[in-house]
């Protein structure tokens, strides 16, 4: 959302996270919150050992994802609905910016 200034507003809290600091550095990986449509690619990337998720990197993939959909009216992986069709789209193609 937007507000009258038009800054961003987040409004889903489902992959929420409280950061001590400068330090974003997600540490409970296992956890399975959150709109799969929204989450980032490493987020799906599963047979890196000891990878490190940054909180403030997950928050500008699902802003990119959400502005992507308001511009164009369509989602940037079509899936439809299908959450391994949506990982594999993640991990393996490129978004499609013809469009714009």
């Amino acid at each position: 959302m937007l507000d009258e200034a038009e800054n961003m507003i987040l409004v889903d809290f489902g992959e929420a996270h409280v950061y001590d600091g400068e330090d974003d550095q997600i540490l409970d990986r296992k956890r399975n919150n959150g709109s799969p449509l929204y989450k980032a690619p490493e987020c799906y990337r599963t047979k890196i050992k000891d990878r490190v998720i940054r909180g403030r990197q997950l928050d500008i993939w699902a802003a990119g994802f959400t502005l992507y959909e308001l511009a164009t009216g369509m989602n940037p992986f079509p899936c439809g609905g299908d959450r391994w069709k949506l990982q594999k789209m993640l991990l393996e193609t490129e978004v499609d910016y013809s469009m714009f």
